[in-house]
């Protein structure tokens, strides 16, 4: 045994002191440009899942993959984009637009989450060249539909009009959908002030909202944008980030208790489970194609009936998704209403057969070809994903949902449907067999009357 008496000196190292000191130093407790940063890498847990759904198809925007090869091989068109917008108005030079993002360029430089390893002339030219290219992709867009508004109304009445199109459009049109999905990745993001002060430049007084309201038409998610104001373009910081404000439902999810929304009532214990579509229709409740939403985010449950906007499924919406969760991910700020709604999908959606359910309700269109691929997407999209239930904006109506279930008529109901009422011939069963109980009672009841006359 040691005697207790006895004390060991350690010696301690001087120069390991002495480093660890200067590291500690150096460290501050807030990380300032952790706190500026709005646009990220998608966190590596997430990106494997699917990870074809976070990368850009044929162009690179900023630093993040602006030495991938495959990418640069589309530089050519940025540069042409860039020369296009930059003679649109022959009284700015060059020196103009880059003067504005020299100006710009520290707190854009701030916006990117990674420290990048570029020098500022370099990241000036690369702000200059990839925002000019989106800013004219947006007014190219929004031209070509106006056209194509004007051309649909002028051949009705005038067939022989023809219009001009624009020449890199028509010789590339293939590539205006895998240019859309680019510019909404989260790691293709541009700061959404440089986009605006290079448009303000070229046409002082000038607004995106216009032109970002026809591109933003491309995604089914955003169909029910009717409105994007000044304000929403100023206070977001890139375009996927403006998207997000845009798609928000403008009722604030439903809110309140008879509709479904809203916080929880007190005292309540929390659930974050809900039944699949086949269970919630087997407990009576009806699923009804929302009309008149204002976003795809807008769920409500009144009664007993589920009223889900329709959505549209194709690879684009589950890339567009993925994006749009990993930005709440990594943003806080922007919330977790397109993360609950994917949990949300993910609940009810089981089995293809959920799917099938709901497709024949119109609340789902089926763009990938299976109702099992459907299912598939929806199953990952929450995999890796950390949300709060309980300040989700569903909260609410998840609890009514499970109110209603648990609701004793509706449990035994829902017990006959799954035990009994599985197919035709097994309701057939139980039916002749009620009846057949029916049938039984009332002439058990005759048989008394008779008997009571006879008496």
């Amino acid at each position: 045994m040691r005697d207790a008496g006895v004390q060991v000196a350690i010696r301690v190292d001087e120069a390991t002191v002495s480093s660890l000191r200067k590291k500690l130093e150096a460290t501050t407790l807030g990380d300032r440009h952790a706190e500026q940063a709005t646009i990220f890498r998608v966190p590596p847990n997430i990106r494997a899942i699917d990870t074809v759904a976070y990368d850009p198809k044929i162009v690179s925007l900023g630093p993040y993959h602006a030495d991938d090869k495959r990418l640069q091989a589309w530089d050519g068109l940025k540069w042409r984009y860039f020369k296009k917008f930059l003679c649109r108005n022959n009284d700015r030079c060059l020196c103009d637009y880059l003067e504005k993002v020299e100006t710009l360029a520290p707190a854009a430089r701030n916006g990117y989450s990674e420290e990048l390893g570029m020098d500022p002339g370099k990241f000036a030219e690369m702000m200059l060249l990839d925002c000019c290219f989106v800013v004219e992709l947006l007014l190219v867009q929004m031209e070509e539909k106006k056209q194509a508004e004007k051309r649909m109304y002028q051949k009705w009445q005038d067939p022989r009009s023809t219009f001009k199109q624009d020449p890199i459009i028509s010789a590339q049109r293939w590539a205006l959908p895998l240019l859309a999905h680019d510019v909404m990745m989260l790691e293709n993001q541009l700061p959404l002030v440089v986009l605006r002060s290079l448009l303000e430049v070229a046409f002082p007084g000038a607004s995106l909202a216009e032109p970002l309201r026809y591109f933003f038409k491309n995604f089914p998610l955003a169909q029910e944008i009717e409105e994007i104001t000044d304000n929403d373009i100023k206070t977001s910081h890139h375009l996927l980030h403006l998207f997000h404000t845009c798609i928000l439902p403008k009722n604030g999810g439903s809110k309140g208790r008879e509709d479904g929304g809203g916080p929880r009532a007190a005292g309540r214990p929390y659930t974050t489970t809900m039944p699949c579509a086949r269970e919630l229709r087997e407990a009576r409740v009806k699923f009804v194609r929302k009309e008149e939403a204002t976003s795809f985010l807008d769920i409500s449950f009144r009664g007993n009936e589920m009223e889900i906007p329709q959505l549209w499924v194709d690879d684009e919406t589950n890339s567009l998704l993925r994006n749009l969760i990993a930005l709440e991910q990594c943003y806080p700020r922007a919330g977790i209403f397109v993360t609950t709604y994917a949990w949300f999908m993910d609940s009810i959606i089981d089995t293809p057969m959920d799917v099938t359910l709901l497709r024949q309700h119109k609340v789902i269109e089926n763009g990938l070809g299976s109702d099992e691929d459907v299912s598939v997407i929806f199953n990952k999209l929450c995999k890796e994903v950390i949300m709060d239930f309980q300040c989700c904006y569903l909260s609410g109506l998840v609890q009514a949902v499970r109110k209603h279930c648990d609701n004793q008529c509706n449990r035994c109901w829902a017990s006959l449907n799954h035990n009994y009422l599985t197919s035709p011939w097994a309701s057939i069963s139980v039916f002749a067999a009620i009846l057949l109980f029916l049938l039984t009672i009332i002439q058990a009841v005759f048989s008394v009357l008779s008997y009571i006359k006879q008496s």
